[in-house]
């Protein structure tokens, strides 16, 4: 019994995780989420930039990336320093911390490689 009550703790805990970006408005999806995420969770951003400062950011990353997205990309130098010097352009433009902002570029990348990867081999979704 203590094994079924974890698996329906887990499974409670991950459909409220899912629903985060409900509260936004508009409503973050996954992807935006994610980079919320990344700029989000680093020292005090959240509580001195404020959630739709960083759900805004979150959004033009995203547009960012779809934007900038070539099928070589990975390949190509060039497309991935245009996304990290567009990355760091935009999170100055909203004053990120400069303390945190090292961290948080770092975690955007990540996550621009992560979808970058998938977009490139799938298509970019709309949504």
């Amino acid at each position: 019994m203590e094994i079924i009550a974890k698996i329906v703790e887990m499974a409670k805990e991950v459909a409220e995780d899912a629903r985060r970006g409900e509260r936004f408005d508009p409503p973050l999806n996954w992807r935006e989420r994610a980079f919320y995420d990344a700029v989000a969770d680093h020292g005090t951003a959240r509580s001195v930039m404020g959630d739709e400062v960083l759900a805004g950011i979150a959004r033009e990353l995203v547009v960012e990336v779809r934007r900038q997205l070539k099928p070589d990309w990975i390949a190509r130098e060039s497309v991935r320093a245009r996304l990290r010097s567009t990355s760091k352009r935009l999170l100055a433009r909203h004053n990120y911390l400069p303390d945190q902002a090292p961290e948080a570029i770092n975690l955007v990348l990540q996550q621009m490689e992560h979808f970058a990867n998938e977009w490139s081999t799938s298509g970019v979704p709309e949504s």
